[in-house]
């Protein structure tokens, strides 16, 4: 122990030598210079950032010994500390009067310096998990809401990589036991806080970890000042954005239909407009037909593709036509939901359209079983056969697959023969891929035609792997 005078401890020296222990002994010390002179030492090893690795055990030392006497002093210091001040020692004094005395301690300096500049993410992040902690509602919403707060993401207890004060106390639980995630903290504030608050915290977005679940209770409550009021966080491309987006999602899909007609006619921010027309087409709403007709155009696939859904069902006045017209726009999503709806809709009218598409467009089993199913398999099939130069091995096996579940044998025959008789040639390729596939087809298309060629070609030379090749195709085409 560094001493001075008679034997005395030196505070000084013990400060500079980094000895908490002995500080901690000193603050007993029967010379009240001694001891007094032990309290400021440890006071200023708290705070100031040259002893920074001593933060913690000078702050636990002077919680044992003097607490309210520390408690005191950091209050007085916090008051000579200019609004307009910033730096790493008046950040340090803070925290350690907020892991000293709680956040209940802090509050009254809290609107005094919440534009200083002398808060952290984690600092904020401490006071508002402390708040929740202790149902102070008018600090936590000043803490959500408040400009020092942008977005802590967690409490970097410890965190060698960071400057900032609070990083240094590394078992900061002994101080002021954290019991709750940010998750937590939105699920205290919803029971604390009304709408109209927590439209408010929403809506400045900072509480990242928070929002999930104030959002979750806004989608719940679901009234009018939550859609006015989120109105304006659609267009925001960040986590608030989309949760404001889902929750404005859960919020019309409870309205009744003529308020979410009247939110489309009124041309109110594609944010709110957007949801609720997808859920007008969703809920197929008898009273929205003309809306939802509109929408088989909409931009967005989402919403186009449920009002293709949905007037297969309605079946308003022109809904063969525009989808007639979507159909024959191209292979994307969009044109393919329009084809399976006429195929659900299934009317002549509807058939006279399929048949009008590419036989590429028209391979899926629900789309020939429609058109079968309405008398006009033999049709169906002399359409396809037609097109069979424009298509490829892959659609070709696929549309004999397709056709053999949805139309009958006799319907089939032709078309059978046309296919065989187009990829016998291809057995005698010379390349071994070619003879290969054309084998596979002969086998998957079956008929007559078919397995003459797959035997007489079986009869040749042919090597071990093809010779395997052409027997699994014989025994396929019914041989």
């Amino acid at each position: 122990m560094r001493l001075f005078g008679f034997g005395k401890p030196d505070p000084a020296k013990l400060k500079e030598s980094g000895d908490v222990a002995a500080l901690a002994l000193a603050l007993d010390d029967r010379d009240p210079v001694v001891a007094r002179g032990a309290f400021e030492a440890l006071i200023e090893m708290t705070i100031e950032p040259s002893h920074r690795h001593h933060n913690q055990a000078a702050l636990e030392a002077l919680r044992k010994a003097r607490e309210g006497e520390t408690l005191a002093r950091l209050r007085t210091m916090l008051d000579e500390i200019s609004p307009s001040s910033s730096s790493w020692k008046n950040s340090a004094t803070m925290e350690a009067l907020i892991l000293l005395g709680g956040s209940n301690a802090f509050e009254p300096y809290y609107d005094r310096h919440a534009t200083a500049g002398l808060y952290n993410d984690d600092l904020i992040g401490l006071l508002v998990r402390l708040a929740a902690q202790n149902r102070n509602k008018p600090l936590l919403m000043k803490l959500l809401k408040g400009k020092a707060f942008s977005s802590p993401e967690s409490l970097r207890l410890g965190s060698s990589a960071s400057d900032a004060p609070l990083a240094h106390f590394s078992s900061i639980q002994r101080f002021v036991p954290i019991q709750m995630g940010m998750d937590r903290v939105g699920a205290v504030l919803c029971e604390l806080a009304t709408e109209d608050e927590l439209l408010e915290v929403a809506t400045v977005g900072r509480a990242s970890h928070a929002l999930p679940v104030i959002f979750e209770k806004l989608g719940a409550i679901g009234t009018e000042t939550a859609i006015h009021a989120l109105e304006g966080m659609g267009e925001r491309d960040d986590g608030s954005g989309r949760r404001a987006r889902a929750t404005m999602t859960a919020i019309l899909a409870r309205l009744p239909a003529e308020r979410l007609i009247a939110l489309v006619e009124k041309k109110t921010p594609p944010f709110v407009a957007r949801p609720a027309l997808l859920a007008l087409c969703q809920r197929v709403e008898p009273t929205a037909a003309e809306l939802i007709l509109e929408a088989v155009a909409d931009p967005d696939e989402a919403i186009s593709e449920a009002a293709i859904k949905a007037i297969a069902i309605l079946r308003p006045g022109d809904a063969v036509a525009t989808l007639d017209r979507l159909a024959k726009l191209g292979s994307g999503s969009r044109s393919q939901a329009a084809v399976d709806a006429l195929a659900g809709i299934a009317s002549p009218a509807a058939i006279d359209a399929l048949l009008g598409l590419p036989p590429q467009r028209l391979i899926d089993e629900e789309v020939f079983a429609a058109i079968a199913n309405a008398g006009r398999g033999a049709e169906l099939v002399r359409h396809v056969s037609a097109g069979l130069e424009a298509m490829n091995p892959g659609e070709v096996l696929s549309l004999i697959d397709t056709l053999r579940t949805a139309v009958r044998c006799a319907d089939l025959e032709p078309v059978q023969d046309r296919i065989a008789q187009a990829y016998v040639e291809e057995l005698d390729h010379e390349k071994w891929g070619h003879q290969k596939r054309s084998a596979e087809v002969l086998g998957r298309i079956g008929g007559p035609v078919a397995l003459h060629a797959l035997k007489a070609r079986a009869a040749r030379d042919v090597d071990v792997e093809l010779g395997r090749v052409l027997a699994e195709a014989i025994n396929d085409a019914g041989g």
